[in-house]
């Protein structure tokens, strides 16, 4: 038997959500030591799995972060309908939440980054931990998500090997379409993997996306992030951003004064826009106070006393001193 898989674009046929058709500062937690049975991994980290709700279909996600005012729910992008902006997502007690996808492995083109992240604005669940020790061939592992539309179903297998790199997952616990975006627990709870795929007519040849590939997709979404508060603290108020600003003076400034009267947009906005209103009248009684000290030099290079180069020298000068 060969040894290569064929590539795993193409030799896999994706979990899509039961129904479907083939389309296409983060604080985590610890993973711990001690290792449980199936049935009280159930029990305990149940809360944490959720179903994902599309106009096509259902898939399964899994919270990775929870706090005061959000939490972020991992599941596959191929779960998500493509162009859909907000989904519904089901708890284990039945409660149900509006979700919008903040980060999405679509764009990356590569079947290892099968990967979104959705946000609801609420804490809610149980933060499942990503496991950061190699995954041995042979250990334990569940599945928990909706296959087939059957809600919160668990089944258990190994690991029965670990392709392209340890980036890929293979395992024999079974799992169907509706199955992907949940998590592949090892018994201590920690994820091992995202269930995305299965070889087409085969049994026990399933896998999952590794917890190495999560936790650098996470890193991804927090630098995207990081990226946008910077552009957002930065954000300019002027001409472009506000059309009316220059209604805060009577006498609009010139266009030679009105690259000097932007200013940083940090904090609220009202104390941005009197930032702004100070700095505009700064600028122009500078540049009022310079035509008043100007305009002796030009009368005397009018009476031809002094060259215009010595007027713009002493333009120069004075301008610097104030």
């Amino acid at each position: 038997m060969k040894q290569a898989l064929l590539p795993f674009a193409l030799s896999l046929v994706s979990l899509l959500p039961f129904g479907g058709k083939a389309e296409a500062g983060i604080s985590l937690p610890i993973c711990g030591w001690r290792e449980y049975s199936v049935e009280k991994l159930s029990n305990l980290f149940m809360p944490g799995v959720v179903i994902v709700k599309t106009s096509r279909g259902t898939g399964s996600g899994f919270v990775v972060s929870s706090n005061r005012d959000e939490t972020l729910i991992m599941t596959n992008s191929h779960v998500l309908n493509h162009g859909e902006v907000n989904f519904s997502i089901v708890w284990a007690d039945g409660t149900k939440h509006r979700a919008s996808n903040v980060f999405n492995g679509e764009a990356y083109g590569d079947p290892t980054l099968d990967l979104a992240l959705l946000k609801i604005k609420e804490k809610k669940g149980i933060p499942l931990p990503l496991q950061k020790k190699n995954t041995s061939i042979g250990s334990e592992v569940i599945a928990i998500g909706s296959p087939k539309g059957l809600r919160f179903t668990v089944t258990k297998g190994i690991v029965s090997g670990l392709r392209d790199q340890g980036q890929i997952v293979q395992t024999d616990v079974a799992i169907n379409p509706g199955n992907s975006g949940g998590p592949l627990l090892d018994k201590s709870g920690c994820v091992v993997g995202i269930n995305t795929a299965g070889f087409r007519d085969s049994v026990g040849l399933n896998f999952a996306i590794s917890a190495k590939n999560i936790r650098e997709f996470i890193d991804r979404y927090i630098k995207q992030e990081s990226k946008i508060k910077q552009l957002k603290s930065h954000q300019l108020i002027g001409r472009q951003q506000f059309p009316a600003s220059w209604n805060f003076v009577k006498r609009p400034p010139s266009k030679e004064v009105q690259p000097y009267t932007i200013v940083n947009f940090k904090g609220s906005l009202r104390q941005s826009c009197r930032d702004w209103k100070q700095t505009f009248y700064q600028q122009r009684q500078a540049k009022e106070q310079h035509e008043d000290v100007s305009k002796p030099a030009m009368r005397d290079y009018r009476n031809g006393l002094i060259t215009f180069d010595q007027v713009k020298d002493y333009e120069r000068n004075t301008w610097n001193r104030l």
